[in-house]
C-alpha cells in the first residue's frame, strides 16, 4: 500500500508531546515511523512496531498513537496496548426504557439505571472498533472549569477530551453539543469540536436537558452509540444521562435521558467532576463509575 497519508498530523502530535523529539538521538518509533513513510508498508508491521514500543513511550506519545489507529488502515483498537487502563477504561450503559413507574420527584427521585459495565478499551478505542454506529454529544462545555485540569493517567481531563475528539473526527463520526451559553465550546476544546462538519448545535436554557431540544433527540436515537462527555457528572451530565424532574413543553411528560434513546459510552476521563461520581440520592445510576 501507499505510505501513511496522514504522516504529517500524526508526527505534528508526535513534536506536540516531544518539542525535541530525536533531536539528539534516535526515538524508539523510529521503527514505527520507518515503516509509515514505506510505500510497502502494511497493518500487520504497524501491528508489530506498536506491540514492540515500551510503555513509557506509549503514555508519552499517546495522542499521537491513537490518531494513528484511527487514520491507518486496517487497524483496530487493540492494536495499541496500554500500560493501564484506570479511569481512562470505557464504560458502556446499555439503552433502557424509561419504566412506566418512573417517578423522579422528591422524595422517590428515581432515575433510569441501565445495564453497564467497563469495555476494557479506552473510549478513543471503541470509536475506533464501532465508529459507524457512534456518535459525540458534548455536555455544557461552553467554559473552561477548573476540574478539566484534574489528571487521570498522565492527562488531564481537557487532554482525553481533545483526543476523544480528535479520534471521532478521525473515523467520521457525527457531534452534537448541548449548550446554555456562548460559545457552544470552551477556546481549549474548539479546535478539535470546530474541526466537525455539520455539527447538531442544541440551546436549550435555562432548562438542562438536551431531549427537550428535537434536534438533540434525533441525533441520540440516530446513533447506536453515543460517547458523552460533560460537565458535571454529578448535575448536568447526570440528569441528562439518567432523568430529572424537568417536563416537556404542553404537559409532554418528563424529558427522555439519552440512556433510553441510545447506548452511553463514557470514562471517568471524560466526566468533569469535583472529587469521585458520588451523586445526591444516588441510585446507582453510575453504575461502575459511581465513586471513581
Amino acid at each position: 500500500m501507499a505510505a501513511y497519508q496522514d504522516i504529517n498530523d500524526f508526527m505534528q502530535l508526535v513534536r506536540g508531546a516531544n518539542t525535541k523529539f530525536e533531536r539528539w538521538k534516535k526515538s524508539s518509533l523510529r521503527p514505527l515511523i520507518n515503516i509509515l513513510n514505506d510505500n510497502a508498508g502494511t497493518a500487520n508491521q504497524v501491528q508489530g512496531a506498536l506491540a514492540n514500543l515500551p510503555a513509557q513511550k506509549v503514555s508519552k506519545y499517546l495522542d499521537a498513537l491513537f490518531y494513528l489507529l484511527a487514520t491507518y488502515p486496517g487497524l483496530t483498537g487493540n492494536d495499541l496496548h496500554l500500560p493501564v487502563l484506570g479511569k481512562a477504561d470505557a464504560a458502556r450503559f446499555v439503552r433502557t426504557a424509561v419504566p412506566p413507574t418512573f417517578n423522579p420527584q422528591v422524595p422517590v427521585q428515581d432515575r433510569v439505571v441501565a445495564q453497564n459495565a467497563f469495555v476494557g478499551q479506552t473510549v478513543e478505542q471503541y470509536i475506533v472498533d464501532n465508529a459507524a454506529s457512534t456518535g459525540v454529544i458534548l455536555i455544557h462545555l461552553s467554559g473552561f472549569q477548573p476540574a478539566m485540569s484534574d489528571v487521570y493517567n498522565s492527562r488531564r481531563v481537557v487532554d482525553h477530551m481533545n483526543s476523544v475528539l480528535r479520534v471521532a473526527k478521525a473515523k467520521n463520526c457525527d457531534l452534537c453539543i448541548l449548550y446554555q451559553n456562548a460559545p457552544p465550546v470552551c477556546a481549549e476544546l474548539q479546535a478539535t469540536a470546530n474541526a466537525f462538519n455539520g455539527t447538531t448545535l442544541a440551546h436549550v436554557h435555562p432548562q438542562h436537558m438536551g431531549a427537550r431540544d428535537q434536534a438533540f433527540y434525533n441525533f441520540a436515537t440516530n446513533h447506536t452509540n453515543c460517547v458523552v462527555m460533560g460537565f458535571d457528572a454529578c448535575v448536568c451530565v447526570r440528569a441528562n444521562l439518567f432523568g430529572s424532574t424537568e417536563t416537556m413543553p404542553l404537559g409532554g411528560g418528563y424529558v427522555a435521558p439519552v440512556v433510553s434513546l441510545t447506548n452511553v459510552v463514557t470514562s471517568r476521563a471524560v466526566l468533569v467532576c469535583n472529587g469521585p461520581i458520588s451523586p445526591i440520592a444516588d441510585r446507582g445510576e453510575w453504575g461502575v463509575l459511581t465513586d471513581t
